[in-house]
């Protein structure tokens, strides 16, 4: 009875183990299955809506419109809740829509949107798009519209590095306003840079440029989502070497002090110009050397901490003396060796006759503030 009983668990411990290994080699195949599947699986990345718009529609009601998201099989519609202040999901409708209907309202409604698609049987969402903000409106009684027609007063700016210019736009009340007295309710413009090296934008308009060269568009977009055209930013090299092929004295230091200083001289000239507008509206000289001499005005020393080491920097870099003027006209940079004088001239206001000086190897714009001057003493 127990060599029977030895052989009989014998036996059902190897079909024990050949079991086992079956179910081995099954969970081992439905995992190099799933690994093929997730490998085999889209990476499916969904951009937001763009072109988001939000207008009035009749029936005190609003349409909200966007361009098609080509992988899209639906789209979510959120809602902007001020008491939760959240988004909450409203409404959801299918791929290939371009537009959705809100319910009947009195107020101003926030809306983004997203897009989404099923991969592999698994719901994916894209990001949201940008918030539009529109409010209901009789045609013909409503004293508060819908933006219109958002347009920028300049479409192409030429600036130089480190430069900034403030983008004028007027905004339009919605052509489907027909009560000629409304007004836009809400003025606001959302600014946007394409290339934030090139060029960035703040909250009112005001484009600032760095250091690097090229092309970048700013947009404006009002609170329903109509935008501006294209605001064409060029970032120009103003103090490009083919304008200094004709001087006689400092042709590299020059062009080095316009290129890779610009940063430098621009904030050291800004706070002069702040040192002249608290002090008497009179010219001063400051003498710099090679030796770092204090900067002595009227026999009281000027407190120029936050420009000492530009300052400084510059002065270990360029051959000779150099002499800043502050006048009411702007600041001046002078190098000189005593038989030439290169000057390199920031103003905030240019005078007239900066204006019309006209340009030659002596004498050019360099940017849009800023003007480099040579002459030989007499």
């Amino acid at each position: 009875m127990e060599k029977q009983f030895m052989k009989n668990c014998g036996r059902y411990f190897a079909v024990w183990l050949i079991i086992c290994q079956m179910i081995n080699i099954s969970w081992t195949g439905k995992q190099e299955t799933a690994r093929a599947e997730t490998a085999a699986k889209p990476q499916t990345t969904l951009s937001a809506p763009a072109e988001v718009r939000l207008r009035n529609y009749k029936g005190k009601r609003l349409r909200l419109r966007w361009s098609d998201v080509a992988e899209a099989d639906s789209y979510e519609i959120f809602q902007y809740r001020k008491k939760k202040k959240a988004y909450r999901k409203v409404a959801e409708v299918e791929g290939g829509r371009t537009s959705w209907l809100s319910p009947r309202t009195r107020k101003a409604m926030r809306y983004k949107i997203r897009a989404c698609c099923m991969v592999n049987g698994k719901k994916e969402k894209g990001a949201f798009s940008y918030a539009v903000c529109a409010i209901p409106y009789a045609r013909k009684k409503g004293k508060k519209v819908n933006a219109g027609i958002v347009r920028a007063k300049q479409y192409q700016n030429q600036l130089g590095i480190y430069e900034s210019k403030q983008m004028e736009v007027s905004i339009r009340t919605s052509r489907y306003a027909k009560n000629k007295r409304a007004k836009v309710f809400d003025t606001s413009l959302r600014w946007y840079t394409t290339d934030a090296g090139i060029a960035t934008v703040d909250s009112k308009g005001k484009v600032t440029t760095g250091g690097k060269y090229g092309t970048c568009q700013i947009y404006a977009r009002a609170h329903n989502g109509n935008t501006t055209g294209k605001i064409n930013i060029t970032v120009k090299n103003y103090a490009r070497p083919g304008k200094f092929t004709n001087t006689e004295y400092t042709e590299e230091n020059m062009r080095r002090l316009l290129t890779d200083y610009a940063e430098d001289l621009q904030v050291i000239a800004e706070y002069f110009e702040r040192y002249n507008k608290t002090h008497d509206p009179q010219e001063v000289k400051f003498y710099m050397n090679m030796g770092r001499s204090a900067m002595i005005v009227d026999g009281a020393d000027v407190p120029y901490e936050e420009v000492k080491e530009r300052l400084y920097r510059i002065l270990d870099d360029c051959p000779g003396d150099m002499v800043i003027h502050v006048t009411r006209g702007g600041v001046h940079f002078e190098l000189s060796n005593n038989m030439y004088n290169n000057e390199l001239s920031f103003s905030m206001n240019i005078i007239p006759a900066q204006k019309e000086v006209e340009e030659g190897p002596s004498n050019f714009r360099v940017a849009a503030r800023w003007f480099y001057s040579f002459y030989r003493y007499a």
